[in-house]
């Protein structure tokens, strides 16, 4: 399954990659699920599964449009606040049942 891995503090390492922080999105099979546990037991990262195509629209969206959508679902945060930490926020977001397509 796709993660994305965003670091605390730039740079950081582990799994044999040095992770940035901004979010980036690894395709299935980058890890193995042993190194997937590891990755997700450290606290110095942030470990999204991305579970089905509702995930990968939040991270193609760009902070305007992220920014659009909190403030829409009645969530408030910094308005200085980074790209990655918006896509956190919308990304726990409860999914909307009944959600129409256009």
């Amino acid at each position: 399954m796709p993660v994305i891995i965003t670091a605390k503090k730039d740079g950081f390492r582990r799994c044999g990659v040095a992770h940035p922080a901004r979010p980036v999105e690894h395709a299935d099979g980058t890890f193995s699920s042993e190194q997937l546990e590891i990755l997700k037991a450290e606290p110095m990262l942030v470990v999204q599964e991305l579970v089905g195509a509702s995930a990968d629209p939040l991270a193609a969206m760009t902070k305007d449009k992220l920014a659009a959508l909190l403030t829409e679902r009645g969530v408030s945060f910094d308005p200085k606040a980074k790209k990655d930490e918006l896509l956190a926020l919308a990304s726990a977001l409860p999914q909307e049942s009944g959600a129409q397509e256009e």
